[in-house]
């Protein structure tokens, strides 16, 4: 979710496109995105004029507004930058000069690890954090579900 203006950007995963609402005038239309490859948008950002987006499977994309007439219009997809590995999840992002920063795995059923993945928008692999959690030691019984991180501040 992000606001600029009066209006709210919403990613869809399932649509693979930008829901738009604006407050003001209390409507909303889909933001197509044209990509030559099917993907599961997560989260995104907006910075000046384009926009960023991971999909669960660890991949950022990155994308223009543009107007191609009739049957082109919405986003257009300018990159694809797969992660060095495949995350079991990918989540959040965060911009920094020519930096991608993700938070990676945690999903159902994996380790109690998550991870930072680092790529540059050109494609290259920069580095990972890993951060592991041992429930355990604060008196949990259980062993929860999944840790993951959501977003990147």
């Amino acid at each position: 979710i992000q606001k600029h203006g009066n209006e709210i950007f919403l990613t869809s995963r399932n649509l693979g496109c930008l829901v738009v609402i604006n407050v003001k005038s209390r409507s909303c239309h889909l933001e197509p995105i044209n990509m030559s490859t099917p993907t599961l948008l997560h989260d995104g950002l907006k910075i000046n004029d384009k926009y960023y987006f991971t999909s669960t499977d660890g991949q950022i994309i990155t994308a223009r507004n543009k107007d191609g007439g009739l049957y082109n219009r919405g986003l257009c997809v300018e990159s694809i930058i797969k992660l060095k590995r495949r995350p079991n999840w990918c989540r959040g992002i965060a911009i920094k000069d020519d930096v991608a920063l993700t938070t990676v795995d945690g999903k159902y059923g994996s380790s109690l690890a998550l991870g930072i993945h680092a790529v540059s928008l050109s494609g290259k692999y920069i580095g990972e954090i890993r951060f592991s959690y041992d429930y355990s030691k604060i008196g949990i019984k259980q062993k929860p579900l999944y840790l993951t991180g959501f977003d990147i501040v």
